[in-house]
């Protein structure tokens, strides 16, 4: 069984499955690595310009594989590579060019909410529920998901959150901030329906303003600063831009090609 899917769920529009449903789609170093390869390999199709990921059955993700991590922990070079595998996965989300959202189902626990925070959208079905195990398991969760944990459900909650380590139902993690919508409905005719007013946008627009709020959410905008520069400066030479002038001019609908 492959570990993950990837496919066209519409034309501009992939969708990629975390399918390991007997695990609740936790996430061993062969997923994880998976995940930043499929989301690499996306980002070298021109014609997407969005992405969807979930996961099969009825969870979204029970976050990092702990039994498969505990094995390979008896190899520090396999330990290493599990690790680096997870890292490689959030930061692979992180540059996709175009607006990447989960669509979750059921549990979303430790790693996974990660995972979730590094998309660009969250949207959620009723069942959903989100928890950070943390202080459970006596870890400590990276610095870099507290502060985009901070950005989207304020201090307060997301104390709470990392206190108690409970289960927070999908009405309450709407109400925080953490999901961007909510339905009762199928959760990926949902993020498609929220994608859709991007599909159309200018590319280089939307993958510029994703690497402005990446940084503004992680306090690296100075470490950024030089390529977010060359973006503003190359888009304003781009085929894309002399397009929607001309638009404008014309009064008609620009069709942005992404260069």
């Amino acid at each position: 069984m492959h570990e993950l899917i990837v496919e066209d769920l519409r034309p501009g529009v992939a969708l990629v499955q975390i399918n390991r449903p007997e695990k609740r789609n936790a996430c061993n170093q062969a997923t994880w690595q998976a995940i930043s390869d499929a989301f690499d390999a996306l980002a070298r199709r021109p014609e997407i310009r969005a992405a969807i990921i979930s996961g099969t059955g009825e969870h979204f993700c029970a976050g990092d594989d702990i039994v498969a991590y505990n094995a390979a922990k008896a190899d520090p070079a396999a330990a290493q590579r599990h690790r680096d595998s997870i890292v490689a996965a959030f930061d692979a989300l992180l540059r996709t060019p175009f607006p990447v959202l989960a669509a979750m189902r059921g549990a979303c626990v430790g790693g996974a909410v990660s995972l979730a925070m590094c998309c660009d959208f969250r949207i959620a079905h009723d069942s959903a529920r989100v928890c950070i195990p943390v202080a459970k398991l006596s870890l400590i969760y990276p610095t870099a998901h507290i502060q985009r944990l901070v950005h989207l459900v304020g201090a307060s909650v997301a104390r709470r959150w990392l206190y108690t380590g409970e289960f927070v139902e999908a009405k309450s993690a709407t109400r925080a901030g953490f999901f961007d919508a909510l339905t009762d409905t199928d959760v990926l005719e949902a993020a498609l329906d929220f994608a859709q007013p991007m599909l159309d946008k200018a590319p280089l627009s939307l993958r510029g303003s994703k690497m402005q709020i990446n940084a503004i959410c992680t306090d690296t905008l100075v470490d950024a600063a030089p390529a977010i520069s060359q973006q503003i400066s190359d888009i304003e030479e781009s085929e894309d831009y002399k397009a929607a002038v001309t638009a404008f001019r014309t009064k008609t609908a620009p069709r942005f090609v992404g260069r």
